[in-house]
């Protein structure tokens, strides 16, 4: 991989959550936020020996317990570490309802991530993917900036989680004129569903319904998309040309232990996946669902270890995940090998 540019790249925030379940129970200082999820799911899918191809800005508080810092720089990404120490870390809430409907609000004043940050650090300026959790009015500011300076044509792979707060009625017309500057439109069904007042739909049919009202705003290429994500019913690939459901890693919510961040990594891994497939929406969409199945088997981020070279998160190696994926899936009409030789092409 000659190419010294980024992979991919984060504006999502580095946060310490307290995460409250509808049983009860409770869990504090636990290592979150969205974009070091969404940097997990592309670190997951990079490598360890193309680590440093995901870039991010991480905001270290005068509180930041030191297993969570030493954490993340185990990961050896190209993440910027600043250092605040007039200031507490970005501090979140999070409760959990039925049907795992997360509340969410941040416990400290966030110390937010936009243009003004990337415009300081080249590296993330030029990455050749980013993934924004940021308002309209903000991703278009971006976008506009990208273009001035990168020019219409080096510019970037884009995905967009609308912010959740925005994902209501009012906000879609302000939502609307980003999604002819995006390439893939992806949040969670409940929140597409609420930019048309409607409640979260529970089966497949209604979810491609809530999709197929923002197809006709998605036109920045032929290939740009929409990709809900849909808990256990998986995830829904839309684009001019085709629809395609793709299963979740998980078909028995019983091996579920707390979805908190999932959809993030699903999207730092299909963004990342995107890109070294060489624009395979699919591939970049089994990379995606590998990754969100990591990332719900543990509170918090999922455990990254190695037996001799091989990397291992919670346990189970990328490759091998794909593998059983694949094999329990053979309507994706994808063959492992083929697979992993578009994303890790040197491995055969």
């Amino acid at each position: 991989m000659s190419d010294k540019r980024l992979i991919f790249c984060s504006l999502g925030l580095f946060i310490i959550d307290e995460i409250h379940f509808s049983n009860g129970s409770s869990l504090f200082n636990v290592l979150g936020g969205g974009g070091t999820f969404a940097i997990v799911g592309s670190r997951i899918v990079l490598g360890n020996n193309y680590a440093n191809k995901c870039g991010w800005i991480v905001d270290i508080g005068n509180d930041c317990p030191p297993t969570i810092e030493q954490k993340l720089k185990s990961w050896n990404t190209a993440a910027i570490f600043r250092y605040h120490d007039d200031r507490a870390c970005n501090h979140g809430w999070n409760n959990y309802g039925a049907n795992e409907y997360r509340k969410f609000r941040f416990t400290t004043e966030p110390i937010c991530i936009g243009l003004e940050d990337i415009l300081v650090y080249r590296q993330l300026l030029y990455s050749k993917s980013f993934h924004f959790i940021i308002s309209p009015e903000d991703c278009l500011e971006v976008l506009q900036k990208l273009k001035e300076i990168r020019g219409d044509k080096d510019m970037p792979f884009v995905v967009w989680e609308p912010d959740p707060d925005d994902c209501t009625r009012n906000m879609l017309s302000k939502c609307i004129p980003v999604l002819g500057k995006i390439d893939v439109l992806s949040p969670n069904a409940a929140e597409c569903a609420s930019l048309l007042g409607l409640p979260e739909p529970h089966n497949p049919n209604c979810c491609e319904n809530v999709a197929e009202e923002f197809l006709p705003y998605i036109t920045k290429t032929l290939k740009s998309a929409i990709v809900l994500r849909c808990g256990e019913m998986g995830s829904l690939l839309m684009t001019h040309a085709q629809k395609r459901w793709f299963p979740p890693y998980y078909i028995n919510q019983s091996k579920v232990v707390d979805p908190t961040g999932c959809g993030n990594t699903f999207v730092g891994a299909f963004t990342t996946g995107y890109i070294l497939s060489d624009g395979d929406l699919n591939a970049a969409c089994i990379c995606g669902t590998l990754a969100s199945g990591i990332a719900i088997e543990t509170h918090g981020v999922p455990t990254l270890s190695e037996i001799g070279r091989e990397e291992l998160w919670n346990n189970l190696s990328f490759n091998d995940r794909a593998r059983i994926y694949l094999k329990d899936n053979p309507t994706l009409s994808i063959e492992y090998k083929q697979f992993i030789s578009m994303i890790r092409p040197n491995q055969f």
